[in-house]
């Protein structure tokens, strides 16, 4: 498994490579689609993200004292993010966005055309992978976003993924369709 530090320079995300095995450090912003379609509209806000990824999904976070604790961090589908994602990469630089599958062509193209890569963390996960979740830092957006909903600062600390798809536009996706497919119609001869 490939251990990565966040933030990743242009030069670090070209290396990664669809299947690879990566334990993810540094700083990840987690956020679901309101929040999302805000960062869309021009509202980055003071949050710096280039380099960072992007996690696609609401951590469950409660407040102990003056800190904030995650509870649960549970990636959800791409598919709601396919028409905005490109230009997410390309107004907030991410190097990446984190789901739990999902997206398909426009996604594809989006990671070849910002030089970003889409990570797959284990859907249903979330205490699991919770357990990779070293802080949680304030909340950006939280007076006009609600708890959940907010765009949230994490410290990852060796989180699990895999590369699905990458910035020379290759995807796990497509390759193990063919393989599947040649592997199928070899049986049917």
């Amino acid at each position: 498994m490939r251990e990565i530090a966040l933030p990743l320079t242009p030069q670090d995300t070209a290396a990664l490579s669809v299947g690879e095995m990566v334990a993810i450090s540094g700083t990840v912003f987690s956020g679901r689609e309101a929040v999302l379609r805000h960062l869309y509209d021009g509202h980055a806000g003071e949050a710096e993200t280039r380099g960072h990824f992007l996690f696609n999904g609401g951590p469950l976070v409660k407040r102990i004292g003056s800190k904030w604790s995650a509870t649960s961090v549970e990636p959800e589908s791409l598919r709601t993010l396919e028409p905005i994602l490109g230009e997410l990469f390309g107004r907030c630089g991410f190097a990446g966005v984190i789901g739990a599958g999902g997206g398909e062509r426009k996604v594809l193209n989006a990671c070849r055309r910002y030089g970003a890569v889409c990570l797959q963390a284990a859907g249903g996960a979330g205490l699991a992978l919770n357990e990779r979740v070293a802080a949680v830092k304030q909340p950006h957006f939280k007076d006009q976003f609600d708890g959940r909903d907010a765009l949230w600062e994490l410290e990852f600390d060796g989180f699990p993924a895999v590369v699905t798809m990458d910035c020379a536009g290759r995807s796990l996706p497509e390759i193990v369709g063919d393989v599947s497919s040649r592997r199928f119609l070899g049986l049917a001869d």
